[in-house]
């Protein structure tokens, strides 16, 4: 019988997911709404400015790095635990 190689996310990893995720499509809605804003000839007074805008990107970059480091941790735990194949 084949062996299931999928695994569940711990939450430490899925929470950074999600807050990258939640990060990064604040600061591409940000961005398309802004352009669509001076295109259409919209009042923008709302659109973040250009630090706020950078910190989102950033926050959104530094959630990533956290979930994949997360991720690469716990498959190494894993891989410690199994024996090897072959």
């Amino acid at each position: 019988m084949m062996k299931s190689t999928r695994r569940t996310r711990s939450y430490p990893e899925a929470a950074a997911l999600v807050a990258c995720a939640v990060s990064f499509s604040l600061f591409c809605a940000n961005v398309l709404l802004g352009w669509s804003a001076r295109a259409m000839g919209w009042d923008a007074s709302w659109r973040l400015e250009r630090v706020p805008e950078f910190l989102l990107l950033f926050a959104s970059a530094v959630a990533f790095a956290v979930a994949s480091l997360t991720a690469e941790h716990s498959d190494k735990a894993r891989s410690a635990r199994e024996p090897p194949s072959g």
